[in-house]
């Protein structure tokens, strides 16, 4: 049984890895497909494939209106593991949800690379928001993951040149960072609107990120640690 219930209007902190500690993406285009169904899959009517779509197109009817089930605020990606930060819009949203993504992936990767069986490390794992400032800290966790790419010390030794950080964080392209600073990536990805109005700005948003980085990283650190020891993803953290 999991231990979180998921209840509409509320937010989650959901993430997993790659079966065996393994990656997930071997190249850019399994980033662009997983980003793809991040949007493609948060719809209550079933994904329809290229050639239905096309049909569609041609000869009508129009497809059913999109219904999303759940509200994606925040997304990063790494080689061997996803963050998601999400708010439920319809009952059951995050589970159907994450199990629409998690097999439409997996039968991507198994087709692509003719090879079978799993692709993540068993059931998403789901860590309830309870608090406004709960939910800024992940959002900026969250967006701040993919230093490890260019500094895997950080998190221990701190950040020693914010600028050339930053300037990563401005290029990466698998999370949503680019968007919450106005930079379009994959905006369509995205529905901020539970959280309109906590930042002014998007350079509100770039004070905030720096002022984590520079001091503060432990803080949401140690807030966090205790649910991945019990998720045991100690090693996303």
């Amino acid at each position: 049984m999991r231990e979180v219930s998921f209840v509409d209007g509320n937010f989650y902190h959901i993430y997993n890895r790659g079966v065996a500690r393994l990656p997930i993406f071997l190249d850019e285009s399994d980033y662009a497909r997983f980003v793809h169904d991040l949007y493609e899959f948060n719809d209550v009517h079933p994904a329809l494939d290229a050639r239905v779509k096309a049909r569609i197109s041609e000869v009508g009817p129009p497809r059913l209106r999109r219904e999303p089930v759940v509200a994606i605020l925040a997304w990063c990606l790494m080689p061997n593991h996803f963050h998601l930060l999400l708010q439920q819009r319809i009952d059951n949203g995050v589970s159907f949800f994450m199990k629409k993504l998690g097999t439409g992936f997996t039968m991507y990767m198994n087709q692509k690379y003719e090879r079978s069986g799993h692709v993540f490390q068993g059931k998403f794992r789901a860590k309830h928001i309870d608090t406004q400032g709960y939910l800024l800290h992940i959002s900026r966790y969250i967006h701040l993951n993919s230093i490890d790419l260019v500094d895997p010390n950080w998190k221990e030794q701190g950040i020693r040149d914010w600028g050339s950080v930053q300037k990563f964080l401005e290029e990466f392209r698998w999370s949503s960072y680019q968007d919450w600073i106005g930079k379009k990536n994959f905006p369509s990805v995205l529905n901020r609107s539970g959280i309109d109005g906590l930042f002014k700005g998007s350079e509100d948003y770039k004070r905030f990120i720096s002022e984590w980085a520079a001091r503060d990283y432990h803080t949401i650190r140690e807030m966090l640690a205790d649910s991945f020891r019990r998720s045991n993803l100690r090693n996303i953290l």
